[in-house]
């Protein structure tokens, strides 16, 4: 999800994921090509284990779609990224029998070109909810990243030089912390005393896996028809 934070609590949504979070379609495409049996993945969640398999792999050995170029919003899909996986492990299993106890044959070059089109596409929408920030919320200067996804080093290293170039400040959580959602909505929870807001009884809250956070200005985003070269 992309927003701008005016205050604590006012959220404008720039654009969101359509189907999986990044998370979501690393963990999969990790399962899908058995990276918890590669010695680079042993113990490690499925970002992490991609993250480091990715390092021995060529990121152009698969040529992965980029998805939704046409269309000139912030919002975000992973799902044909994935199904493009899926074809590519499925037509390694029809010509060679692949042993379900070791991960799929080139797994490092899958992973490499995954971890490549994942970090494309969400570079791609940043960019486009920084230059359309950069004329709706002139002040604004900083970028910051969180959650699972945000601990992966290759994403930092392009997010940095995307903010350099545009001007922004980038901010990521130290890693141990990324995937910590205990300390993030404790956090939340702090901020949220800090502005004096009114207490809730939690015993009447309604709980919602998905709960629409902020404005939905993504269709104004859209309209301003902002066109981004590829980074990476």
């Amino acid at each position: 999800i992309l927003l701008v934070c005016e205050a604590f609590g006012r959220f404008f949504r720039l654009g969101q994921t359509l189907d999986d979070s990044p998370g979501e379609a690393l963990d999969k495409v990790s399962r899908m090509l058995r990276l918890h049996l590669h010695p680079l993945g042993l113990g490690l969640p499925g970002g992490a284990a991609i993250e480091n398999i990715s390092n021995y792999g060529d990121p152009l050995y698969y040529q992965l779609p980029h998805i939704m170029s046409t269309r000139l919003d912030c919002h975000f899909s992973f799902a044909g990224i994935k199904t493009a996986v899926q074809r590519i492990v499925y037509e390694l299993e029809q010509k060679m029998t692949t042993d379900p106890s070791i991960p799929i044959p080139g797994c490092e070059h899958i992973a490499a070109a995954f971890q490549q089109a994942v970090f494309c596409h969400i570079i791609t929408r940043t960019e486009r909810a920084i230059i359309y920030c950069q004329k709706q919320w002139p002040m604004l200067s900083n970028l910051v990243v969180s959650g699972g996804v945000a601990s992966n080093m290759y994403l930092r290293i392009h997010l940095e030089s995307l903010t350099s170039k545009h001007g922004y400040n980038l901010y990521c959580p130290p890693p141990y912390l990324c995937t910590d959602n205990g300390v993030m909505i404790a956090w939340a929870g702090v901020e949220h005393i800090i502005a004096g807001l009114p207490y809730h009884n939690s015993s009447n809250m309604d709980y919602l896996p998905r709960w629409p956070l902020g404005e939905d200005i993504s269709s104004h985003v859209a309209e301003t028809k902002i066109k981004i070269k590829k980074m990476i």
